[in-house]
């Protein structure tokens, strides 16, 4: 008896960024690979946009014979490559906003579910097949310095106020203020 290949797909997001800034953005790279040696149209890829993520905007650029189904899209992704034969890639491009006040990580999860019967590579395990990133944020802090002085007396004294505040949202010990 001889058993058919199954699609294999596999999933890979990643990002330079080791930190959030709260109201900056992050970019993102999602590779859906198809890693068998079947065609696996009718794959999904999908990336939610996940607490911490005000919103994101994106671009696709596939190899190997494979086809974006949209070449950019802002919001949710949620894409069938048009084609994805063996061997081929599709590449999204995430460029995401960091929300005001993130929480105290973001876990952001891409997904792509291959089609009835496919699994996901490595290891050949039931989908979904899932890369998740995750980044903390950055520490943030505001200084402020203050006087109720108008003018300036020779030999006379000022006084300064320094506020300096955590304005974040994760600690930031070990802030230097000079």
């Amino acid at each position: 008896v001889t058993v058919p290949p199954v699609p294999q797909v596999s999933i890979q997001k990643s990002t330079p960024a080791t930190t959030l800034t709260p109201g900056g953005q992050i970019v993102y790279t999602i590779v859906a690979s198809n890693t068998g040696t079947v065609d696996a149209a009718g794959a999904v890829v999908s990336d939610p946009i996940p607490t911490g993520i005000a919103s994101q905007s994106w671009t696709c650029a596939a190899s190997g014979g494979a086809t974006c189904q949209n070449a950019s899209g802002s919001g949710n992704l949620n894409e069938t490559p048009a084609t994805f034969p063996a061997g081929s890639t599709v590449t999204y491009t995430v460029t995401a906003t960091v929300s005001a006040n993130p929480p105290a990580h973001v876990t952001n999860t891409a997904s792509v579910n291959p089609p009835p019967g496919g699994v996901c590579t490595p290891g050949n395990t039931t989908p979904p097949c899932n890369s998740i990133v995750v980044v903390p944020p950055v520490p943030q802090v505001s200084i402020q310095k203050s006087t109720p002085a108008t003018t300036l007396t020779p030999n006379g004294q000022i006084v300064y106020t320094i506020v300096v505040s955590n304005t974040g949202s994760v600690s930031a010990a070990g802030t230097v203020v000079s």
